[in-house]
């Protein structure tokens, strides 16, 4: 069985920010700056930092993609507002229940995992032993 539609639109979250951003235009209209240093408090620690130019690159994307509003703010200094658009807001619904779907099953995709990796290790720790490392 394919699914052919899914794969076209799965392939349109080719940045690893695109959910992230969404899922944060979800509270509502944001100006880049606050985006960017909400995204930025969410990763840290993990060594990733979302940079301003890639956030306006992504937030480019995803207005071009139909999924992401802007709106340009009279104020001084000038400034821009995002949000997400109808479209948007039903695609987060949709990845909410996604979300839901997997947190209920995440300590079986845990324990999956974890047994996987325990059968492996010691079969890669004896690979390595037989290639003298």
């Amino acid at each position: 069985m394919e699914w052919p539609e899914l794969t076209d639109f799965l392939a349109t979250f080719d940045g690893k920010w695109d959910l992230g951003i969404l899922a944060n235009l979800e509270a509502g209209p944001m100006r880049p700056a606050e985006l960017c240093r909400v995204i930025n408090d969410e990763v840290r620690g993990t060594g990733h930092v979302l940079d301003p130019g890639v956030l306006a690159s992504t937030l480019k994307r995803l207005i071009d993609d139909g999924l992401v509003e802007h709106r340009d703010v009279a104020s001084f200094p000038r400034t821009a507002l995002y949000s997400l658009t109808p479209d948007a807001y039903d695609l987060v619904a949709v990845l909410n229940g996604v979300d839901a779907w997997y947190a209920a099953r995440r300590r079986y995709w845990q324990q999956r995992t974890d047994a996987i990796m325990h059968r492996r290790v010691p079969m890669l720790r004896r690979f390595a032993r037989r290639q003298g490392a």
